[in-house]
């Protein structure tokens, strides 16, 4: 395992420190838990991107006309529930 140290002005790490304490934590482990959801959302993010792009080279994907009447549609359906 490797270690990361952070600087953090000392209002982020108080603010740090309270949900840490309220949740039974730490603060790096708080610290932690935050880099890996934003890894996480990284890899989701490049995963879609990757599909989209796949599908796109397929032919699959979908023309800017009925991209705009699918849109079109969505927003009626808001618009009527609101």
């Amino acid at each position: 395992m490797s270690s990361l140290t952070i600087d953090l002005p000392q209002e982020e790490a108080d603010r740090l420190a309270d949900p840490a304490k309220r949740e039974g934590a730490t603060p790096e482990a708080l610290a932690r838990d935050a880099v890996r959801a934003r890894l996480s959302e990284e890899e989701a993010w490049d995963a879609e991107v990757r599909a989209g792009i796949a599908e796109l080279e397929s032919g699959a994907g979908m023309t800017l006309a009925d991209f705009e009447c699918e849109m079109d549609d969505f927003m009626h359906g808001l618009r009527a529930r609101g």
